[in-house]
């Protein structure tokens, strides 16, 4: 399972995702306390805050049942694997992401001109 950020729990079922948010109003009206400092500092338990993420609809899906809706999330994702699966590259992994340094350049940039403009039909393009 993918451990970044994802809205598939949510859009697949009744899950509830609870993240920590740390407050950084908190950490900074303790910013003397040496006691938060020796310990994780920014990040201590502390200053977290429990916040669920919540999941609106789409306003194209909002017509559906949740069952329709699951139905069309499993196709969305399928496709998404089948077409991944055709290009026969495999991806990384959770595993290798974490392992890469964040600031990492590629090996190969794509060198390509900026387009002029985006619009979603070529008429609006021109």
């Amino acid at each position: 399972m993918w451990p970044g950020l994802t809205c598939l729990p949510q859009l697949l079922g009744p899950a509830r995702r609870l993240f920590q948010w740390f407050s950084w109003t908190k950490r900074w009206s303790k910013r003397g306390s040496e006691d938060l400092e020796a310990r994780e500092g920014r990040f201590a338990e502390e200053i977290a805050e429990p916040v669920e993420l919540m999941v609106e609809l789409l306003p194209c899906w909002k017509g559906l049942g949740e069952e329709e809706r699951r139905r069309a999330v499993r196709g969305l994702v399928e496709a998404v694997e089948s077409e991944a699966r055709a290009r026969d590259k495999p991806v990384l992994g959770a595993r290798a992401v974490r392992a890469q340094h964040p600031h990492t350049r590629p090996e190969h940039l794509k060198r390509s001109p900026r387009p002029l403009g985006h619009a979603s039909t070529r008429q609006a393009l021109r």
